[in-house]
């Protein structure tokens, strides 16, 4: 590090929020870079394997050779079971789950190699036509990304954690022009919280990454819909309804995820070649319907236009559902948000359609419950209400059925939440892992605190030689209470230099010191909050 760049970081760490809003636009400038260059390389990827580099598939598509689809989706199984094998950290795709698990649990610490591998896996995966989304993906190369500058400026676990919500935050803004609902998922999802110290920072990294996604593709809407409003406040119980159904149908959709991982898992056979039978079941589902590989984005485009016969809505539906749990369940890697969403789309299209059959002079047509529904059942299965209704708002520049939106969202959310029993599928996933998040956040938030902060010190003296054994100041104050957990001692020694270097008797610990320093922290943390 330059002496000069070390000289202003030192005058930064005196300035704790000069350094969060410093450190959020350096952060938010090299995600969105990234996420930029990341696309970029999905696009290449697929224009060699799929003949085509564009986000509508299908009229390329039906140019090709049937055998390219499976050829594509074939080899792209081989390389990414074969490297997700040999070189991936844990041997298995990475998402959302870890950035959560890192932000509250595991000090904001991330694997720059395995973000990296991830990325490229994931690239690959998309372009070979797996039915899978690139959003969560993105979301965890930021927090990788934002690790590493969190590790290079030498900052502490706290702001370790706030800097992955940073990451997160110019992730999402990068991927879908969204800022206001970038720095929302970040708090919403990844903090955990919507607090104060966190806020500069986190907003701060999505303008950045904004201002770079704007720079290199422009301002524009990802998809372009025809002007829809709700025409009486009469139809809100079918908006209900459709809320209802997009809940229930995020409990399939997540409980067919992780049965099907759990269930894939168990078969006898290697795990490398796993991805491959999932390219065979996408094969043969895309020679029927094509519009389920990839991002699918034109699935969710045809369903806001109305364009979709019911027939046609019900086969896209069934092959997006079943295509996106075979490819993520056969060890595809890619995220959850781009399918969540295509298939709140087309169901909500399905009831639109039905709608205006029975209430023609009632419904506002199946475009606007195409809408609803996005926001409805991704906002089920991401367990961010007001982030994702907000990044469907800001994809389509159309806020004219707020009132709809929030209506359906907020009952997809109960009842998604009353039968999964999880806040989001990142939840679910991580408890299939074995992984208790509350349990971890309770060990991370004890792992931040340091004997020193809890011991009493002992009054002016001569100090005492240290006796074998006895704590350090920096030893952390878990490892005190489970010291104190086995002795019959009310206090234990804390040694720490003393005049000449020598160990000498500092102070002492017992457990009412640690459960006041941890009392004392605490209420700090919420006072942040």
């Amino acid at each position: 590090m330059k002496p000069r760049f070390a000289a202003i970081l030192m005058r930064l760490r005196k300035r704790g929020p000069l350094l969060g809003a410093f450190a959020g636009v350096i952060v938010g400038l090299v995600v969105g870079l990234a996420v930029v260059g990341w696309r970029e390389g999905i696009d290449a990827i697929q224009l060699v394997a799929l003949g085509t580099d564009a986000e509508i598939l299908t009229p390329d598509l039906a140019r090709q050779p049937w055998w390219r689809i499976v050829a594509a989706l074939l080899a792209g199984g081989l390389i990414v079971g074969v490297v997700n094998h040999v070189a991936m950290p844990g041997r298995r795709p990475s998402g959302i789950a870890d950035v959560i698990k890192a932000a509250q649990a595991d000090d904001g610490r991330m694997s720059v190699k395995g973000g990296i591998i991830g990325a490229a896996l994931t690239a690959l995966s998309i372009g070979c036509g797996a039915s899978v989304g690139r959003e969560g993906p993105a979301v965890h190369i930021g927090a990788s990304l934002s690790a590493w500058v969190a590790a290079l400026l030498g900052m502490p676990a706290r702001h370790a954690r706030t800097l992955l919500g940073c990451g997160a935050a110019a992730a999402v803004a990068a991927s879908f022009n969204a800022p206001i609902a970038g720095a929302l998922f970040a708090h919403e999802v990844v903090v955990g919280h919507y607090g104060l110290r966190a806020l500069a920072p986190v907003v701060m990294a999505s303008a950045s990454a904004t201002v770079v996604s704007r720079w290199w593709y422009g301002d524009f809407p990802a998809f372009s819909v025809p002007p829809s409003a709700m025409h009486n406040f009469a139809e809100l119980p079918a908006f209900a309804v459709l809320g209802v159904g997009c809940g229930g149908l995020a409990v399939l959709f997540m409980a067919g995820l992780i049965r099907t991982s759990r269930e894939v898992g168990r078969l006898p056979l290697p795990a490398w070649l796993r991805p491959v039978i999932g390219a065979v079941i996408v094969a043969a589902i895309a020679l029927v319907e094509p519009r389920v590989l990839g991002v699918g984005y034109e699935a969710m485009d045809l369903a806001l236009r109305g364009g979709l016969a019911w027939h046609a809505i019900l086969l896209l539906l069934g092959a997006k559902f079943v295509a996106t749990i075979a490819s993520l369940g056969f060890g595809f890697h890619g995220g959850v948000f781009s399918p969540s969403l295509i298939l709140g789309a087309v169901f909500g299209g399905a009831l639109g359609s039905a709608m205006a059959a029975l209430f023609p002079d009632l419904a506002s047509g199946p475009a606007a419950y195409a809408l609803v529904g996005a926001a409805a059942m991704s906002s089920a299965v991401l367990g961010a209400p007001i982030s994702t209704a907000l990044i469907v708002f800001e994809l389509t520049a159309d806020y004219r059925l707020a009132v709809a939106v929030m209506v359906a969202v907020v009952v997809s959310n109960q009842v998604a939440r009353g039968f999964a029993r999880m806040p989001s599928y990142f939840h679910w996933q991580l408890a299939a892992r074995g992984i208790d998040l509350d349990r971890e956040s309770d060990h991370a938030f004890l792992s931040d605190l340091s004997v020193g902060d809890a011991m009493r010190p002992l009054p002016p003296g001569a100090p005492e030689p240290a006796p074998p054994g006895a704590l350090a100041l920096d030893d952390r104050l878990e490892a005190a209470l489970e010291r104190l957990g086995v002795t019959d001692r009310a206090d234990l020694p804390v040694a720490g230099p003393g005049p000449r270097g020598e160990a000498v008797v500092v102070g002492v610990i017992g457990r009412a010191d640690a459960l006041a320093a941890y009392n004392r922290a605490l209420l700090e943390a919420l006072h942040e909050r």
